[in-house]
C-alpha cells in the first residue's frame, strides 16, 4: 500500500467551538470549513492537558502527563525527555518518511526534537517577540500588551505565526516536489496570547457584537483555590467589561487569521495535485477560557473551554463525507494514528482514529 504524505495543523489556544462549521455564531473559519467539508470533524476532541507542554509531549509519545512526567510549562530551562523516549516520529521515521517541523515544538529543550525523530526543524518561537519579553512571561498578561492592532501597535516585524507561516509553506513547497513520503508539523503560535491582529481581520468581529459568556458572573474563587492567584495572575480582575470584550473580540480575530494561514496551506497541495495522496489533520493542543468564569487563556483546571480542542481529519480513502462526529476521541489518539496512516510499526497497544469503532 501506498504511504501518504502526512499534514498535521497544529495552533495553539484553540477553543473547541471556535469552528464557524460546528456552529459558533460568530466566529469565521472559512478555510477550516472548506477542509471539514472534505474530511470528518470530531466534535468532542479532549486534551489530556490544558498546559502547552504536557500535551504537545503527550502527541508526541503516546504516553499521559503522568507517564511521561512533563506536568507543566517551564520556558526556562526545559524539562526535556530522554534520547531513548519512544515517538511515533521515530516509527514514521523508521518506516521511511522525512519529518519536517515548521514552527511551535515545545515538547523539550532546542535540540530536542532532532533525537526525538525530526529530521528537518524550521522554528521563528520566542527568538524577537515584541513588545514584550521573550518566553510566556506573565509580562504577556499586563493590560498593557494582552491585545493589540498590529496595524498601528506593532513594531514593524512579522508575528511569530506569520513567520512560520512562511516557513511551512516554503518548507511545504520542497516537499511537494520529493517523491519520499513526508509529515510535516506546521505548528502557528496563534490564537496565544498575546492576541496581536490585523484591522483586517479586527473588523470581522464588531465590538457590538460581541457578547460576555453567560457563566461571566461565576465566582470559582471559593471552589477552587489557586485561582485567586490565578485571576491575579491573568488581571483579569482590572479589566472592565469593555476591555473583556475587546480581549475576546481580538482572540476571535486571530482565530480567522490562523484559518487564513492554514487555508493557504492547504491550497498549496490542492494545486500540486497531491491531495489523494495526502492526510491532512487539523487540531490545537488546548483551548482559550474566552471570558468564561472571568478568566482568560489557560488555567490549571478542566473546565471545558480550555480542555476541548478542535479536531479535523481529512483522508480521501477514508476520511472524506463531511460528517461532524460527535464521538469521544482524545489527542492521545493522534500518534498511535499517524503510525497507522505511515504503515509504520505501532507506537503501542492504543487504539487510533483508523480503528475505533
Amino acid at each position: 500500500m501506498k504511504q501518504k504524505n502526512i499534514l498535521f495543523l497544529i495552533d495553539d489556544q484553540h477553543r473547541g467551538d471556535a469552528l464557524s462549521y460546528i456552529g459558533h455564531p460568530i466566529v469565521k473559519t472559512p478555510n477550516l470549513d472548506k477542509l471539514a467539508k472534505m474530511g470528518v470533524t470530531y466534535s468532542n476532541c479532549y486534551t489530556p492537558s490544558a498546559l502547552c507542554q504536557p500535551a504537545r509531549t503527550s502527541i508526541v509519545t503516546g504516553e499521559y502527563p503522568t507517564q511521561h512526567q512533563i506536568l507543566q510549562n517551564r520556558m526556562f530551562g526545559l524539562q526535556n525527555l530522554s534520547k531513548s523516549k519512544d515517538t511515533f516520529l521515530k516509527h514514521l521515521s523508521d518506516a521511511g518518511y522525512y519529518n519536517t517541523l515548521a514552527g511551535k515544538w515545545h515538547v523539550g529543550r532546542d535540540g530536542s526534537e532532532k533525537y526525538l525523530g525530526i529530521h528537518d526543524v524550521i522554528i521563528a518561537l520566542y527568538d524577537n517577540r515584541p513588545p514584550v519579553k521573550d518566553g510566556h512571561g506573565w509580562m504577556w498578561y499586563s493590560r498593557e500588551y494582552l491585545y493589540a492592532d498590529t496595524d498601528n501597535d506593532y513594531l514593524g516585524e512579522p508575528s511569530h505565526s506569520e513567520r512560520d507561516f512562511i516557513f511551512g509553506y516554503y518548507k511545504l513547497d520542497k516537499l511537494l516536489k520529493t517523491n519520499k513520503p513526508w509529515f510535516l508539523q506546521l505548528s502557528l503560535l496563534g490564537p496565544h496570547d498575546p492576541y496581536y491582529v490585523s484591522n483586517e481581520m479586527l473588523d470581522l468581529y464588531p465590538i457590538d457584537s460581541i457578547k460576555l459568556p453567560e457563566n461571566w458572573e461565576v465566582d470559582l474563587t471559593k471552589r477552587h483555590a489557586h485561582l485567586p492567584i490565578s485571576r491575579i495572575q491573568n488581571n483579569m480582575f482590572k479589566l472592565t467589561e469593555q476591555e473583556v470584550k475587546e480581549y475576546i473580540r481580538h482572540y476571535y480575530a486571530y482565530i480567522s487569521t490562523i484559518d487564513k494561514y492554514f487555508g493557504e496551506v492547504i491550497e498549496k497541495v490542492k494545486d500540486s495535485g497531491k491531495m489523494k495522496d495526502t492526510v491532512i489533520i487539523f487540531t490545537s493542543d488546548h483551548g482559550d477560557h474566552a471570558g468564561e468564569f472571568q478568566l482568560m487563556g489557560k488555567e490549571r483546571n478542566f473546565y471545558e473551554g480550555i480542555t476541548k480542542v478542535p479536531f479535523i481529519i481529512y483522508d480521501n480513502d477514508k476520511f472524506n463525507s463531511g460528517e461532524i462526529n460527535q464521538d469521544f476521541i482524545s489527542l492521545m489518539d493522534l500518534p498511535h494514528t499517524f503510525c497507522d496512516i505511515a504503515n509504520a510499526k505501532p507506537i503501542n497497544n492504543n487504539l487510533d482514529l483508523f480503528h475505533k469503532n
